[in-house]
């Protein structure tokens, strides 16, 4: 059979909540350290940026050559693929253009 207890479902209801609520401090181990902020950075505005940096460059430079990952004994290297595309084709289709509000 079963017995009953003397602590009502309240107490015990009250008594998981404040274990649950006391679980945090138990996990915190030593002093609290609060640190102030000593200098807060302030970049200018980014049309700024844009405004003061210099033109682009449209000078060609030498790129750097490809470094290849030696591979294990055993294996090869794959072959560089023949269909890479390498000149842009100009689009068939027609250009969308925007609807045209009349005004009556």
């Amino acid at each position: 059979m079963y017995m009953r207890s003397n602590i009502s479902r309240p107490r015990l209801a009250l008594k998981a909540l404040l274990f649950c609520l006391s679980l945090p401090a138990l996990a915190q181990s030593g002093p609290t350290t609060v640190r102030r902020d000593v200098h807060h950075d302030l970049s200018p505005a980014l049309r700024e940026m844009i405004r003061h940096s210099p033109p682009p460059s449209l000078e060609r430079r030498p790129v750097e050559p490809m470094k290849l990952i030696p591979l294990p004994p055993g294996l090869v290297r794959f072959q560089e693929d023949p269909v890479i595309q390498t000149v842009t084709v100009l689009s068939l289709r027609p250009r969308l253009r925007s609807p045209r509000v009349l005004k009556a």
